[in-house]
């Protein structure tokens, strides 16, 4: 190992031993995530309608934003670390009535339940990362917590694949398990209080109530003509995620349908083994990632490129397995680039003044607007376009050019919120 490695290596250590009460965690509530997959063939196994079978999945996926923005709340009132420990206990007690349900009202309600109970860790654990690990460990540690989220899911979605002739009540109530034993994991070995030199954070709500600390936050912030101004690069941060999230969703949902009209009968084979090249992938280049990258504004600009130009191959070369393969690979390693820096980046810049977990949670909610995008554009932009010559439309360019524009305006923000 040459010399100039060594410090990086172990900065990888450090993060990881700061880390590894939240990292063991989240791993142990991850590797239980195929639950809320399995509501359709639940709902089609209690012979319910499908508009009534619409009606839940729709309320179940809004409970997203409205969960994602009452996650943030959480964080504020009663601290990171409470809130995660919630987020377990709902995802654990949501899975303990779903499978048994059959009124389609209680399926929402259980439902529901596990859905904010998974968007209030998703909020929880970030914000809690940062206050757990100092300053100069937090892209390592982000790379740690990316690696430990997509173990998780591999684990899960495999053993789904060997378990699916017991049917859908031993998976979910497995989910519930792994969420309880999360609750009982976390509350033994996360601090209640988290160290606070370097942090982006300090513990907020009742985490420093429990000591007798009274919680300092400075109430004048909404009357501040100069709060609103530093939020704006925090907003800045959140549209390039939200433009990389429509192109990435626009690529998964169009060349789902794409690869079945051209190769049918065949088509989910062919997704589903890209997906798996894709998840390995972000597993074991996330935390390597986050030594390469130093710099958002370029791994911004360069990891939109790279998932833009796999969108226009996958939809060119769809009939061939090793342009798909080529497309989905282009994509993946965007992934990896953003997932390296953007939600710390994120984390970074958004202003102190005891809103952070209400803020992040909005720029979260952002964020999957474009995903919501990208899913509502895939059929007629993606799936439905011409096998030959085809061509991007000029509106297919138009987010990217934004995006340009965004990272030349706040490059020097973006940089300097990761500079340690």
């Amino acid at each position: 190992m040459s010399g100039s490695e060594k410090p990086k290596v172990e900065k990888s250590r450090q993060a990881l031993r700061q880390s590894s009460p939240l990292i063991l965690t989240t791993f142990v509530n991850r590797v239980g995530t195929i639950g809320l997959s399995l509501l359709p063939i639940l709902i089609v196994q209690r012979g319910l309608s499908p508009a009534t079978g619409s009606f839940i999945l729709g309320g179940v996926k809004s409970v997203v934003i409205f969960g994602t923005l009452l996650s943030g709340v959480f964080v504020d009132r009663f601290g990171a670390r409470i809130s995660l420990l919630l987020g377990f206990l709902l995802i654990a007690t949501g899975f303990a009535g779903l499978p048994f349900q059959s009124i389609p009202a209680l399926i929402l309600v259980f439902a529901a339940v596990v859905q904010f109970g998974d968007a209030l860790t998703r909020v929880s654990n970030r914000m809690l990362l940062t206050a757990t690990v100092e300053r100069r460990f937090h892209k390592e540690a982000f790379g740690w917590l990316k690696m430990v989220n997509n173990l998780g899911q591999i684990f899960s979605f495999g053993l789904g694949m060997v378990a699916t002739s017991l049917g859908t009540m031993p998976l979910m109530l497995f989910d519930g398990a792994t969420g309880l034993i999360a609750f009982f994991v976390g509350k033994k070995i996360i601090p209640p209080l988290l160290p606070k030199k370097n942090a982006r954070l300090e513990p907020v709500g009742s985490d420093l109530e429990k000591l007798g600390i009274r919680r300092k936050v400075n109430l004048h912030w909404k009357k501040s003509r100069e709060f609103f101004p530093k939020l704006v690069p925090a907003i800045a941060c959140a549209t390039v995620i939200t433009v990389w999230n429509f192109y990435y969703e626009l690529l998964l949902s169009g060349m789902a349908a794409r690869l079945e009209i051209t190769h049918p009968g065949q088509g989910l084979r062919f997704f589903s083994g890209t997906m798996v090249m894709n998840t390995v992938l972000c597993t074991i280049f996330a935390v390597a990632a986050t030594k390469w990258v130093k710099r958002p504004s370029r791994v911004f600009t360069f990891g939109i490129m790279l998932t833009v130009i796999g969108v226009v191959v996958g939809v060119r070369y769809t009939t061939s397995l090793p342009g798909v393969i080529l497309s989905m690979g282009l994509a993946t390693f965007g992934e990896i680039l953003l997932g390296a820096l953007a939600q710390l980046t994120l984390i970074r810049l958004l202003p102190e003044g005891g809103a952070e977990g209400f803020f992040y949670s909005g720029m979260v909610v952002l964020s999957q607007l474009g995903r919501i995008a990208g899913a509502s554009l895939a059929f007629p932009w993606i799936a439905s376009a011409p096998r030959e010559n085809w061509f991007p439309l000029h509106a297919f360019w138009l987010p990217v050019m934004g995006l340009f524009l965004v990272v030349f305006r706040y490059h020097r923000e973006f940089d300097r919120a990761v500079a340690d």
